[in-house]
């Protein structure tokens, strides 16, 4: 990956958890210490989100989207992704995110 990022297709599926993700870390449950848990700030985080919400509703008819992720944005990913996978457990982490822990890690670490 490029300082800049690259671009990266993602199935409509993948764009919905990794949005998932972002959604918790910024409503679903209260971060205590964000600054030190999460590589990115919360106006990134909500930035991020807009930018894969925006990747999905394009992906409606393709069933992928394209996104551009730069390193920072797969830190906050990670970041996000290690939060809640502290916060939840298996079921519960299945339930709001939409797909197993191990689904979302390998998403994101196939993009580091």
């Amino acid at each position: 990956m490029s300082a800049s990022g690259n671009e990266i297709r993602l199935a409509k599926s993948e764009i919905a958890q990794l949005s998932n993700i972002l959604n918790e870390v910024l409503g679903g449950f209260a971060v205590s210490d964000w600054d030190r848990r999460i590589r990115g700030s919360r106006a990134a985080a909500v930035e991020l989100l807009e930018q894969l919400n925006s990747a999905f509703s394009s992906s409606l008819d393709a069933g992928y989207g394209v996104v551009m992720l730069s390193p920072s944005q797969v830190g906050l990913l990670e970041s996000s992704y290690l939060v809640c996978d502290a916060e939840f457990d298996d079921s519960e982490f299945g339930t709001r995110i939409g797909a197993p822990k191990q689904r979302v890690e390998q998403i994101i670490r196939a993009h580091q």
